[in-house]
């Protein structure tokens, strides 16, 4: 059955494409972790378009993870009876838990966030794998998985563990190589972020310690200090492979608003 929430003909190619793969035995050695939770409006269904229809490739990602925020997962569960998400809620103890950790003031949302962010980086994910983390307010420029996939061939910075990739750009890097590494400072924004395997069990570990177990800084300074710290480059692309859509925030920035977006981004 087609997902309402979806294109037809757009799960019907995707499905198409993850059964071809399967049969030829392929093994895709990334996998692509979603963080969402229950809001009005709820964009994870515009965004698994885009994800889906911007590149075909993309069904080598399939089945993605939908790590919710929240025990409600009603309006993700058509993904995963169809194949094309595996859907993993919290339980009720986590969520309680997540609700009542003693946090400072004004910063419950930050935490949830960190926390459902340290939920995708763990949940379901394979140690050997790539793990492409997206946040459920993004569009995707045309094929941006292929597109990465050349970037992580042609650029020896993207052909081992000690870097993270953003998928977005918060900043133009003018005349700079196709892939650039920013000053750690002036990084911001997980709105798609690249962990190869040795990173994404360091950063996950970090982000528990100063994210959830104890609030210090919301996930994007998080990852940012820990980058510094440790000398570990963030790299982006010329032009930024997802943009931000979410005008209308789940509370993280104090203008609930605004909407910050790449000015290198091209559909």
């Amino acid at each position: 059955m087609a997902s309402p929430l979806l294109r037809p003909e757009t799960v019907h190619a995707a499905l198409e494409r993850q059964a071809a793969l399967r049969e030829q035995g392929f093994v895709c050695p990334y996998q692509a972790s979603f963080l969402t939770v229950a809001r009005e409006p709820e964009y994870i269904h515009a965004t698994l378009q885009s994800f889906l229809e911007s590149d075909p490739a993309a069904a080598l990602l399939l089945p993605v993870t939908l790590a919710v925020g929240g025990t409600d997962a009603a309006y993700v569960a058509p993904y995963e009876e169809m194949g094309l998400a595996r859907v993993r809620p919290m339980t009720p103890s986590e969520a309680e838990e997540m609700n009542t950790r003693p946090v400072p003031e004004g910063k419950r949302v930050h935490t949830r966030f960190n926390t459902n962010y340290h939920r995708a980086l763990t949940v379901d994910v394979d140690p050997r794998n790539g793990l492409l983390v997206f946040e459920d307010d993004i569009s995707y420029t045309r094929d941006w998985f292929r597109k990465f996939l050349e970037l992580v061939a042609r650029n020896a910075a993207l052909q081992g563990d000690g870097f993270l990739f953003s998928f977005y750009s918060p900043h133009a890097l003018g005349d700079s190589p196709e892939v650039g590494a920013i000053p750690t400072e002036m990084f911001y924004g997980t709105q798609g972020v690249y962990f190869p395997p040795a990173m994404r069990y360091d950063c996950a570990l970090h982000l528990l310690w100063r994210g959830v177990n104890e609030y210090h800084n919301p996930a994007d300074l998080i990852l940012r200090n820990f980058c510094w710290a440790n000398q570990k480059p963030i790299l982006l692309s010329r032009n930024s492979l997802v943009q931000h859509e979410g005008m209308r925030t789940t509370g993280l920035s104090p203008d609930p608003e605004s909407c910050h977006r790449s000015p290198t981004f091209v559909p």
